[in-house]
């Protein structure tokens, strides 16, 4: 048997084509999944950073309606006075017990929220909006 020692450029050149079509899609393929995670990535971002600013806003609110704190000093009448700030919760009931105490000093009910839009009138019914015009 006679043995060739030439090179076979054909065999060579389509294993070549093949390789760099295969690291061609290889590539390809990459920048696809890289996109995909990429918009993914920033679709998370975009949505959760404004929950993120809106829950640290919320608990600042929180913080300054349920804390003692001191705010400033003011003047007034000659004095200077302190202004402290208290919780919310104990403002109000602070208001409802000098509201009742008020009330009872001078011998009346508390005042009570009407309906928007109705006031008393002198004769001690109710007005609405057509007898406001007279």
């Amino acid at each position: 048997m006679a043995q060739y020692d030439d090179v076979r450029t054909s065999s060579i050149a389509i294993v070549g084509v093949i390789g760099a079509l295969a690291v061609f899609l290889l590539i390809l393929l990459m920048m696809v999944l890289y996109q995909g995670v990429q918009q993914r990535q920033n679709t998370i971002k975009d949505i959760d950073r404004p929950f993120a600013q809106r829950d640290d806003l919320l608990a600042k609110q929180r913080a300054q309606l349920n804390n003692y704190r001191w705010l400033k000093e003011v003047e007034g009448k000659g004095e200077k006075k302190e202004v402290y700030v208290i919780p919310i919760d104990r403002a109000m009931e602070l208001v409802v017990v000098e509201l009742g105490s008020r009330a009872g000093r001078q011998g009346e009910t508390p005042p009570r929220k009407s309906a928007p839009g109705a006031e008393k009138s002198a004769g001690g019914r109710e007005r609405g909006k057509s007898d406001a015009k007279r």
